[in-house]
């Protein structure tokens, strides 16, 4: 992603806006040219529980912070349910605290699911 975000940057040219799904580690690259839409399904720091040994934990570390850095850059963050907005808010306490309890809005499914029920 953050090669994908490099070449965008240096050969694609200016954009009004880049929207990023789920990855967050390119977001602090392409502010350098715009700004940035960020859809965040939950967060990777919950997904990844595997820290049983001293290295997993000191890794998981610094991918959990580089997350919540790159996560905090994007111009506008969204989530996809309440749920989620409730769990961001409660794993990413750094947000929380140093971006004045930035809070997600939620952006549910653009689609009417009910078009698609057989009758």
């Amino acid at each position: 992603m953050w090669l994908c975000a490099l070449w965008v940057v240096l050969f694609a040219g200016a954009q009004d806006w880049y929207v990023i799904d789920q990855v967050s580690l390119p977001i602090p690259l392409l502010r350098c040219r715009s700004r940035v839409f960020f859809y965040c399904h939950y967060p990777d720091k919950l997904l990844s529980v595997n820290r049983t040994n001293i290295f997993m934990r000191f890794y998981r570390f610094w991918l959990d912070l580089i997350e919540e850095i790159t996560t905090s850059l994007s111009t506008v963050t969204v989530v996809n349910s309440k749920y989620t907005q409730g769990v961001y808010k409660e794993s990413f306490k750094l947000i929380q605290k140093y971006c004045n309890n930035r809070t997600p809005d939620v952006l549910y499914p653009a689609l009417d699911f009910s078009q698609f029920e057989q009758k």
